[in-house]
């Protein structure tokens, strides 16, 4: 799907949301939509000065009745903000998540009911690239669902090794008949070559797709020999860097006279096939599956029958060619994000019998790639890294799904970037890489298995193991307002680098200006060209639910370089688990 089409898709989104939620009529046109409807505050001035009043940056406002006063003297130019944290898994109704209106100015009312925002899917469960401008990846929805529940491991003897080929079996092995998916869903079986060896794995291309120095561009859809070896040489890379802080996939990490050593293949490679996902390359292709690990292939064909699988016997990742053959550094990167799932199958299913929402085994494998991408050349910057592939789509679908949550078809890339942004946020702020590597090797899983590294890396900051991640969670709306060089000191940001050395390498979070980002609807509804940061919602036109596990930035247009005393009212939220923050930038 090219860049024009997938922004005229969300433009139409987006502005369908913002009809239905005003209750105008869908057939009007823009021009005559008036003004004030529009949801998005248009332009978030820079501050002239660092707020130096008397008031502090950060207020949670605290209600002894239904409502509470804050005075704020003393402002030059600042911009003020209401952040809204939902710290429930439960979606919240809009009017049960408070208000808050200037004195001078009264309370407004938007005399209209509370609207739900419908977020579009196509049902094809292929990616549509909402938010345009770059390279967008996406996990095999049916591998991840499978990935979530997998079959119990008791059931085959838990702590019994279990392989099902010896190793000799494949020590002269140069070809082999795979099974995957076809265009159609159904199980089809190819034939992949080996086309190069590294100390870690193994790279199978398939015949379709291998083009021996005949290669004619970098989207024929063919890899060379050259593309294969170097796909070697960084997962070899990647090898040693992922494990020192994730564990290991099964059968790793021990001696040959292990006996789970090889995993369930007998080899201690890792297999990678690259071939074409879902049969459905073409040269502009930009966005889709790129890459996936599916624990199916730890199972036998007979435990897999009811399921409709089938199984390949391996610890094997497969890896799109067209995406191979012409985004290399996300390729890189999806190495690293998959071979994290792989590792998470071993440590949380097979090690500790556990089963992980989607969320937390995404959020684990966005983090390995944004502190393993610099280590194997791929910054901030130079695409590849998550922080350009989906703060963008953050900036611009925060409020679209909640963080614990896990959306799919086209709207799973609001789970994706929320789901990164916090654990950014997590990793910038309080542990960096010790707090992955806390999360990660941890008997727990989901909520609590954050909770616990995140009490147990900062006791003092999360004195209670139970609420840590909804205390976190209520410090998150400082990252969506304060980075650059003006940011108060003591505040949580984005804009903090952590540098953790472990078994001998330093792993860095690097930190980065969540302003100076540029939001992907610049120029859509009353957004101006150049827009960056996120969207800040207005106070009197926005009314859609919260999301479970989720923070809202609102604001109104007078709030913005504001200059003089200002003193807000609130009206205390009808959901107990509603904070309200005022934050001044």
């Amino acid at each position: 799907m090219t860049n024009s089409y997938s922004v005229r898709v969300f433009a139409v989104m987006l502005l369908l949301f913002c009809l239905s939620a005003c209750e105008l009529d869908p057939g009007r046109d823009k021009e005559d939509i008036p003004e004030e409807y529009y949801p998005v505050i248009e332009t978030i001035t820079d501050a002239v000065s660092s707020y130096g009043g008397t008031s502090e940056p950060v207020q949670k406002i605290n209600f002894s009745g239904d409502t509470a006063s804050l005075a704020i003297p003393g402002l030059t130019g600042q911009n003020v903000f209401l952040i809204k944290v939902n710290r429930s898994q439960d979606t919240a109704e809009y009017v049960d998540t408070g208000d808050a209106w200037s004195s001078e100015t009264g309370r407004r009312t938007a005399n209209r009911a509370a609207k739900s925002l419908e977020i579009s899917r196509t049902g094809t469960g292929k990616a549509s690239g909402f938010f345009p401008g770059g390279v967008v990846r996406m996990d095999h929805e049916e591998a991840q669902r499978f990935n979530r529940n997998p079959p119990p491991m008791e059931e085959r003897g838990f702590f019994r090794p279990f392989r099902f080929r010896a190793a000799e079996d494949i020590v002269d092995e140069t070809s082999r008949e795979f099974w995957v998916e076809g265009a159609e869903g159904n199980w089809v079986q190819i034939t992949a070559v080996l086309r190069e060896s590294g100390s870690k794995c193994k790279v199978w291309v398939a015949e379709d797709n291998f083009a021996e120095n005949s290669s004619s561009s970098d989207s024929d859809n063919k890899i060379t020999s050259e593309k294969a070896e170097k796909i070697a040489e960084k997962f070899d890379e990647i090898y040693d860097y992922t494990t020192a802080i994730f564990g290991y996939e099964y059968g790793g990490g021990g001696s040959s006279s292990d006996p789970s050593y090889g995993g369930v293949d007998g080899d201690p490679a890792i297999q990678i096939l690259l071939y074409d996902i879902d049969g459905d390359y073409s040269p502009e292709q930009y966005s889709g599956v790129m890459g996936y690990f599916w624990s199916k292939d730890a199972y036998t064909d007979q435990e897999l029958s009811e399921y409709g699988l089938k199984t390949n016997l391996s610890e094997i990742f497969y890896i799109d060619a067209h995406f191979t053959d012409r985004y290399e550094n996300t390729i890189y990167s999806t190495l690293v994000h998959e071979f994290q799932h792989m590792i998470h199958f071993n440590e949380k299913s097979i090690i500790h019998g556990e089963s992980s929402d989607t969320w937390y085994n995404e959020m684990l494998s966005m983090l390995a790639e944004d502190m393993i991408s610099p280590l194997i050349e791929i910054s901030p910057g130079s695409g590849g890294h998550p922080v350009d592939q989906r703060m963008r789509d953050f900036l611009a679908g925060y409020n679209l799904a909640g963080i614990t949550e896990w959306l799919e078809d086209d709207s799973v890339y609001f789970s994706y970037s929320n789901v990164y942004a916090f654990g950014a946020f997590l990793a910038r702020n309080f542990g960096g890489a010790a707090l992955v590597q806390a999360i990660a090797s941890n008997s727990l899983v989901n909520v609590p298995s954050v909770s616990e590294a995140l009490h147990n890396i900062n006791p003092v900051r999360f004195p209670s193991e139970g609420s840590a991640f909804t205390d976190a969670l209520g410090l998150y709306g400082q990252a969506m307002v304060y980075s650059g060089s003006r940011k108060p000191s003591g505040v949580f940001s984005f804009d903090k680098a952590d540098t953790k050395r472990i078994n001998g390498t330093d792993y860095t979070f690097e930190g980065f200006d969540i302003w100076e980002i540029d939001n992907p609807l610049a120029g859509i509804l009353n957004l101006p060209q150049g827009y960056t940061g996120p969207l800040v919602w207005d106070l009197h036109t926005y009314r859609s639910p919260m999301r479970g596990n989720s923070v809202l930035l609102q604001s109104y247009p007078e709030w913005q370089g504001k200059t003089g005393d200002l003193t807000i009212e609130f009206e205390r939220p009808g959901s107990p688990d509603i904070d309200l923050c005022i934050m001044i930038r």
